[in-house]
């Protein structure tokens, strides 16, 4: 029985390092790119009156906000 058991910790263990990867690629970093565009320390006007953010990404912000 613990051959069977030790099979089923190494397989669950690939299983949860796979899916880490893929999770921390497509929520975990997408998160934290939003999250940081938006602190107030990473928030720079440029010229033109566009919202420069650090990844380059420029949006159009409201005046009365």
């Amino acid at each position: 029985m613990a051959d069977q058991v030790l099979a089923v910790a190494a397989t669950s263990n690939i299983i949860t390092g796979l899916l880490g990867v893929y999770v921390g690629m497509y929520v975990a970093l997408p998160l934290q790119i939003e999250s940081t565009a938006h602190s107030p320390s990473a928030r720079r006007r440029a010229p033109n009156g566009k919202l420069t953010l650090p990844h380059g990404r420029s949006r159009r912000v409201s005046p009365y906000r």
